[in-house]
């Protein structure tokens, strides 16, 4: 079963907030330098200063120690040709990752779950519970309530994640999650891939996953706290 693990991001005050996120980066960065590739740590680098970068820094690096905190110890995080994870020395496991700009989100499958699919991207997206998609491009037409509109938005990223995140495959992805949508679950064929989904409801968030492969599957979600991750 995947496992779907997730984490709210620390809320100090408006007051407070950039300096003590910045001590909280810099903490969980030497924390997690041993375990993560050079290109991983300088992609969570990229979002420095200012407005919301610092907590769109915290949430990659809490998003990492999420997926350390499942992987074997012996596991490393690379970054493959396309800028996605790759789990190094511990061969089988997959993680990905999703932002809501709420909470950070790990989706891991273990090497049980990846044997028994096709080689391919699994992803996870996640959305704030009220959050409203910024376009409708790709779709065929409106989405007729702001619920729709967010499910067939979520069902979107997560299978263009699921196709590698080549520009060029957004508007299959549109397509499949235009009728999609409407399900709880389901299957379709993308650029010659066969991919399964499931939506996920989470506290104050909505969630998507997708998977290589046709075969229908549940989703273990579990919340921790960024506290737990105070070494």
């Amino acid at each position: 079963m995947p496992l779907l693990l997730a984490a709210a991001l620390p809320d100090f005050g408006a007051a407070r907030a950039a300096p003590r996120l910045a001590e909280l980066c810099g903490r969980w960065e030497r924390d997690l330098a041993p375990r993560l590739a050079p290109a991983q740590l300088a992609h969570c680098r990229r979002f420095g200063q200012g407005g919301s970068a610092p907590r769109a820094r915290a949430s990659r690096l809490l998003a990492r120690l999420l997926a350390l905190r499942a992987l074997p110890g012996s596991a490393t995080l690379e970054m493959d040709e396309r800028g996605r994870p790759r789990v190094a020395g511990a061969p089988g496991w997959r993680v990905a990752f999703s932002h809501s700009g709420a909470a950070a989100f790990c989706l891991v499958l273990t090497p049980g779950e990846t044997a028994g699919r096709p080689a391919g991207y699994s992803a996870v997206d996640a959305e704030p519970a009220d959050g409203m998609p910024s376009t409708d491009r790709g779709f065929a037409a409106p989405a007729p309530t702001p619920q729709a509109g967010l499910r067939r938005w979520l069902l979107a990223e997560a299978l263009f994640k699921a196709l590698g995140g080549a520009p060029e495959s957004w508007q299959a992805a549109a397509r499949a999650a235009h009728d999609g949508a409407r399900q709880g679950a389901g299957y379709c064929t993308l650029a010659g891939a066969r991919l399964s989904w499931r939506f996920v409801v989470a506290p104050g968030h909505a969630l998507c996953v997708a998977l290589p492969g046709d075969a229908p599957f549940p989703v273990d979600l579990r919340w921790l706290t960024w506290q737990s991750f105070l070494s």
